[in-house]
């Protein structure tokens, strides 16, 4: 019985982490401050020496340099913050790779991950990065440019340490089956 219980939980968990990571995609709050504009956001992009993929009106994309490679999503948002986003590809199904995002999320506060289901018909699951950061624009609009810049550098440093941590953790997984394997084997 406590077994369909924590299932019926993890169920709506999984709905919620749906939920969050598709209002995060889509930009659900504008920010309060009238000169954050994207153009803005994209102009601050290019002199802090990123490479622009796409920009509309309320977000812009993003390249990472570095063998990852990463793909991010920025804008400014609700409450004058900075919102931060990107993803990995994972094989994995369900809470398959629960025990990464557990372990990163415990050990590093900065840059929160999450699971989120693949579009309908697609294998595996994304692990989504996020970081939102509020900006001190009452301050004028160097002090949030810095602010800005900061918070870009401590993203990419995130990205760049969570994907080694995901790999060295996918190593020790297969090393762990490996071992197992061969004791199991062993006694056959």
């Amino acid at each position: 019985l406590q077994f369909l219980y924590f299932i019926g939980h993890m169920r709506t968990f999984l709905l919620l982490v749906a939920l969050v990571g598709s209002a995060l995609a889509e930009g659900t709050g504008k920010p309060e401050t009238s000169w954050l504009k994207a153009e803005l956001l994209e102009k601050w992009m290019k002199q802090f020496g990123y490479k622009i993929e796409n920009a509309d009106e309320e977000r812009v994309l993003i390249r990472l340099s570095g063998e990852t490679g990463n793909l991010v999503f920025v804008e400014f948002s609700d409450n004058d913050s900075l919102k931060l986003m990107t993803s990995w590809d994972s094989d994995q199904t369900g809470l398959g790779d629960g025990p990464i995002v557990n372990g990163w999320n415990n050990e590093r506060r900065f840059c929160k991950v999450s699971i989120s289901e693949k579009p309908e018909g697609q294998k595996g699951t994304l692990m989504v990065m996020h970081l939102d950061q509020l900006l001190p624009t009452k301050a004028g609009a160097e002090a949030t440019r810095l602010m800005t810049k900061q918070t870009v550098e401590l993203f990419e440093t995130g990205v760049f340490e969570f994907d080694q941590f995901s790999k060295d953790t996918y190593v020790a997984w297969q090393k762990q089956a490996g071992a197992k394997e061969a004791a199991s084997s062993q006694y056959d």
